[in-house]
């Protein structure tokens, strides 16, 4: 997408946000985002700040289940210990909370049901995670091939669960509530995978015409991350560009070309 720069005073510029990445992340206005500056690329991530006190969020069960899904997720992601759904509960709110990690409901009634994340966050080894997700994503390639597509509406809801682990992982790192060994640089070159990896899962889920193609630039892609080749990296890009895919074939495409970005911004901090 194309944002136009608005001058703002005398020495500062701006630009907006997209209304559903805001949604997304559960922001609003007074909230605060992390702007990463590499290599002529900005990359902007929410900022969680660190909790002296974790708490309850609560949710009127009555809204649209749509809007209770997202504030359930905003909820996960910002790192309540428990949430809340208050009023008539509904077997679609249960089903909610199957879709995060270690999310299991401690009380239920008729008017009232809350879900507490009993996963410690220190346990989850982000990279082996990222290489769950990886290999959630050639397995959905493998069912395109063996045109076995119904499977993949239960493997892209499993890979979505680690989407969500590791970006409430990630915030809780970047905010500095959780300690890792990842430098700030890993932080938001993973996060770029870990969106780019649910990204292709997604366009894969709708349907691709040239998933032979497509899940070629994938693996070179991902294999240049793991290995930090540049110009294997480079290839993946050149190759896109080539390429005059449309509709779900070039938001895969986008989805790969974004890994491959992200080594070449890896190679330039390094």
């Amino acid at each position: 997408m194309i944002r136009k720069i608005v001058k703002a005073g005398n020495s500062s510029h701006t630009i907006s946000l997209p209304k559903e990445w805001i949604e997304r992340h559960n922001l609003s206005k007074g909230d605060h985002v992390i702007i990463h500056d590499s290599e002529g690329v900005l990359t902007v991530a929410p900022y969680e700040q660190k909790h002296s006190a974790v708490k309850e969020f609560v949710i009127d069960a009555s809204l649209p289940l749509s809007d209770v899904r997202r504030l359930v997720t905003g909820a996960y992601m910002k790192n309540y210990s428990s949430i809340a759904l208050q009023g008539v509960v509904k077997l679609d709110h249960k089903k909610i909370f199957s879709n995060f990690p270690a999310m299991e409901i401690i009380e239920e009634s008729a008017n009232r049901i809350v879900a507490k994340d009993v996963l410690d966050p220190e346990s989850v080894d982000v990279k082996t995670s990222l290489k769950r997700m990886d290999m959630m994503v050639r397995t959905m390639f493998d069912s395109l091939k063996n045109k076995e597509t119904f499977k993949m509406e239960e493997q892209d809801f499993e890979l979505n669960k680690l989407y969500f682990l590791l970006n409430k992982v990630l915030r809780r790192i970047v905010s500095g509530s959780l300690s890792s060994s990842l430098k700030a640089e890993e932080v938001f070159s993973v996060w770029t995978i870990v969106q780019a990896l649910e990204g292709v899962a997604d366009g894969l889920k709708s349907g691709v015409s040239n998933a032979k193609s497509l899940e070629e630039l994938y693996r070179d892609s991902v294999t240049a991350y793991h290995t930090g080749d540049v110009k294997l990296a480079q290839s993946v890009i050149e190759r896109a560009k080539s390429d005059n895919a449309k509709g779900s074939d070039r938001y895969v495409q986008e989805s790969i070309t974004s890994i491959a970005r992200a080594v070449l911004n890896e190679a330039d901090n390094g």
